[in-house]
């Protein structure tokens, strides 16, 4: 029965205070009929559960179903337009999508209903085909009324001339009928925006249309994806008010120990019934005892987005590592420069490497264009303007839209000034030769070319890695630095590790190439007085 006075557990956040101001009820009734349809006719084809009715899991029912079909508009429509569902694999998010889809093919009985399942590669469309095909072939009544169609990926549904078609981001095209409902499956891994917003802007054509996106996070923080996970995360904190997005999020908070099963079991809300506790028990040991499993640990497990998919630092090791410290009780020791030259848009950073007794310490510097700082944080995902602000980062926000070299060179030569500079590497293939020759005519400043290539920071890496692992290196915890660090990925060559940016071409690692650059001259400081690659005739 329709009522006005919504039970409190469905009030959850700001935006349904909203929703309930603007004259939105609850009325369970809707539901309950897409539970009754979908346990009547919707049948599993996987393992011990193989022909069995479909049954809501709890979290299923309380999260997903009830409040996205019993919140209802003052006109009778839906409240919720767009639901974005984010969780760890394996807790059943592709047989929702096909009973769901399969209720509003043919159980709500809408007339000319357009379902369109997007997933991102064909493998995935083909996954998600058969769950539902397979639970049409199970019942004798949905076996009658539809037909299926196995060469072009689709079901129709002839009384209400309705159509449901499942496709895949990699093809590119636009569907451009108007969509009743748009199921976007594993939403963290599309890269087509353009087919995203033309499929979501056909939704709106209907007026009680739906669009769901249900992922689990990815290896990309540039995607989509992100953006729609963190505007998710943000409706459920009170941070912005959308009163026609239902928000369902379930991973594992930034603060929380990753190497912890009950984290593990708090955030899979399917835990022992398809997400087995044996399996994730193997998964975070070999996590633990092999770092780079632990950015695939933490996505897929914990629903983080970690950066990249194959991480090459543990981030608890790195993080051990972190220690505040006192710039100045480092003053007149001797420093390392790494300089990683940014162009226009770009961060610049430079590093320098002190050893201290039995420990080297890095002290970053980064610098950014003040102007498009606001839009670049907004593509980056991370606060340019907020580290700038606070002194110890020592992020600089360099007038203009390009990074000034004047500003870099009076920051180091700032810190020349506190530091006894031996050698300042640089990248040679960024064309900087007059920044080159002003520091070597009016500083006096050893440079030292190191292209940013494997056989000459390779075996940085190597020693970076250990004297992680070995809690040799000291770093002041600067989050642009620990930021560059997670996007790095590594890639084994025949002259040696080689770290890229793993996370996508707008994830920054400059941070950590400026360290391994200075990393390099420091390693060769008790073998050669000069240039390595001049001593060994090596032509840059």
């Amino acid at each position: 029965m329709r009522s006005s006075q919504v039970p409190a557990k469905w009030v959850k956040t700001k935006s349904d205070e909203a929703a309930l101001d603007a004259g939105c009820y609850f009325d369970i009734a809707y539901a309950e009929r897409v539970r009754e349809f979908i346990g009547t006719f919707c049948k599993l084809s996987i393992d011990e559960w193989a022909g069995k009715p479909f049954q809501f899991l709890p979290f299923q029912w309380e999260e997903i179903v009830v409040p996205l079909y019993s919140w209802r508009r003052p006109d009778h429509t839906r409240r919720f337009t767009q639901a974005s569902i984010w969780m760890p694999k394996n807790n059943g998010k592709s047989c929702l999508c096909s009973a769901l889809s399969l209720y509003e093919l043919i159980g709500s009985q809408t007339p000319s209903a357009n379902i369109v399942v997007v997933a991102t590669t064909i493998s995935q469309a083909k996954i998600i085909y058969k769950y539902t095909t397979d639970m049409v072939a199970q019942d004798e009544c949905l076996n009658d009324a539809l037909w299926t169609r196995d060469n072009i990926n689709t079901i129709e549904y002839e009384n209400t001339r309705s159509t449901y078609k499942v496709m895949s981001g990699e093809k590119g095209g636009k569907h451009g009928h108007p969509i009743s409902l748009l199921l976007f499956d594993e939403l963290a891994e599309q890269d087509n925006r353009q087919l995203f917003e033309a499929l979501r802007y056909n939704v709106n054509k209907r007026r009680n249309s739906l669009c769901i996106n249900i992922s689990t996070a990815g290896f990309r923080r540039e995607s989509i994806g992100y953006e729609e996970f963190q505007r998710a995360e943000r409706i459920i904190s009170n941070e912005i008010v959308d009163t026609s997005t239902l928000p369902v999020v379930y991973a594992a908070r930034g603060d929380e120990d990753w190497k912890s099963l009950d984290v593990a079991k708090r955030v899979n809300p399917a835990w022992g019934i398809t997400v087995f506790p044996d399996k994730v028990q193997e998964e975070l040991s070999q996590a633990i005892c092999e770092p780079r499993k632990e950015a695939a640990y933490r996505t897929l497990r914990l629903n983080q987005f970690c950066g990249v998919a194959t991480g090459w630092i543990n981030s608890q090791l790195w993080s051990d590592c972190g220690t505040p410290f006192n710039e100045a009780d480092l003053h007149g020791l001797d420093a390392w420069v790494g300089y990683d030259i940014g162009f226009k848009g770009d961060l610049s950073a430079y590093v320098l490497c002190v050893p201290n007794n039995d420990k080297v310490y890095l002290v970053p510097r980064f610098f950014c264009p003040e102007l498009g700082a606001e839009r670049k944080e907004r593509q980056d995902k991370v606060p340019y303007q907020q580290w700038s602000k606070t002194p110890k980062y020592n992020f600089t926000l360099t007038p203009g839209e390009v990074i000034d070299p004047v500003i870099v060179r009076e920051a180091l030569l700032e810190d020349s000034q506190r530091f006894n500079f031996i050698e300042v590497a640089y990248d040679p293939t960024r064309g900087y030769d007059e920044f080159r020759q002003i520091c070597e005519r009016d500083y006096g400043w050893t440079m030292i070319a190191v292209p940013q290539r494997a056989k000459y920071i390779g075996a940085s890496c190597a020693w970076l890695e250990r004297a992680v692992l070995s809690n040799t290196l000291r770093h002041p915890n600067n989050p642009a630095l620990n930021w560059n660090l997670e996007n790095v990925a590594i890639k084994e060559t025949a002259d040696g590790p080689y770290p890229y940016k793993g996370a996508g071409e707008t994830q920054r690692i400059d941070g950590v190439l400026a360290a391994l650059m200075g990393i390099s001259r420091y390693l060769v400081k008790d073998i050669y007085t000069e240039s390595v690659y001049e001593k060994a005739g090596v032509t840059l």
